[in-house]
């Protein structure tokens, strides 16, 4: 009777066969056995598919290895590494440029990045999948945790995966506007990114019980201009939280309050919200002050409170005029809390 082979082609001898031959046989099937369990085989790539097949013979064979190291060129497109449709662990470190899908011949498998990245898979004969999808306590070291997942990441804390966070979503991203949910819509901070064109909203943290936070200094953006201010003054959120103009105005003036030139006011702060504005022109020999405060090109919905009661001071020649506004968002209305102080001889 003549030997038969297991499906990863380990030979088995039928009693009293090999006569004289036994043992080189079992050694050779030892061998085999090691490399199932350490051996490392290279797979290399040519601008193809490629597929590894096992034959009838107990002499080491590159699908029955353990480690499988692709390498070459894979021609700038996705391939597939086809292994036989036998029960079979592998670790597979895939050194070339474009993604790989390891798979049998009736799986849909599983895709390595390309990039010096490794898995380590099953082959349970019908199709090739992940030996993980949990880990319940991960140790990263120093050198950090990489993923195939772009972006910030996110996941529950309730054991669901972790995927990619969606920009504006589930955290700020800058040229993004953010949108929230109602049950996050507390503790929220406005962010502006260092290129002072686009904004976004992150959440302090999720607890509706902390109702402020901490820092240990911090600085505002400044408009520094020398424009000579006169007829209707644009103030953008988005540009600056201080707007400085240092050439004497021509003419009494209009403040006009947005979020920027494409931005309203009431898109880019949410309604229920107070946000501080601060004003300063340096004043001439004559002097001049706003005499109308708006939001968004209108003062329809607009009422303003100057500080002390008795209307707008007048400012004095030859100083600076700080104007302090703390502007309130009622939703449909706004209220807008004013007061100036001159500073200077």
């Amino acid at each position: 009777m003549a030997s038969t082979y297991t499906p990863l082609k380990i030979e088995l001898m039928a009693t009293g066969e090999n006569d004289g031959t036994w043992g080189a046989i079992t050694n050779q099937n030892f061998l085999s056995f090691e490399q199932m369990i350490t051996g490392q085989a290279t797979v290399t790539f040519a601008s193809a598919d490629q597929t590894l097949t096992l034959t009838d013979t107990n002499a080491l064979q590159t699908a029955r290895a353990l480690r499988l190291v692709l390498i070459g060129t894979t021609g700038g497109a996705p391939r597939n590494l086809i292994v036989p449709n036998a029960a079979k662990l592998y670790s597979v470190f895939n050194t070339c440029n474009e993604p790989v899908t390891i798979k049998n011949a009736v799986g849909t498998g599983v895709t390595i990045p390309g990039g010096f990245r490794s898995a380590l898979v099953y082959n349970d004969g019908s199709n090739v999948g992940d030996c993980f999808n949990f880990v319940s306590n991960l140790l990263v070291g120093s050198g950090g945790l990489s993923s195939s997942i772009s972006g910030l990441l996110k996941g529950n804390g309730s054991g669901s995966a972790i995927t990619a966070g969606v920009a504006g979503v589930d955290y700020a991203h800058p040229g993004v506007a953010s949108t929230w949910s109602a049950s996050q819509a507390f503790n929220v901070v406005q962010f502006f990114n260092a290129g002072l064109t686009s904004y976004g909203t992150a959440l302090l943290n999720g607890n509706t019980g902390v109702a402020s936070f901490r820092i240990r200094s911090g600085s505002e953006f400044a408009g520094v201009l020398g424009t000579v201010v006169t007829g209707v003054v644009n103030y953008d959120f988005e540009s600056s939280a201080v707007a400085f103009y240092y050439s004497a105005p021509s003419g009494n003036f209009t403040i006009n309050f947005r979020g920027s030139a494409s931005v309203p006011f009431a898109t880019f702060f949410p309604g229920g919200d107070f946000v501080s504005a601060t004003f300063i022109i340096q004043q001439g020999a004559t002097t001049f002050r706003p005499t109308a405060l708006q939001i968004d090109g209108t003062t329809a919905g607009v009422q303003v409170v100057w500080a002390g009661g008795a209307g707008q001071p007048v400012p004095l020649v030859n100083t600076y005029s700080v104007y302090t506004f703390a502007i309130q968002h009622g939703g449909s209305s706004f209220t807008i809390f004013a007061a100036m102080t001159s500073f200077g001889a």
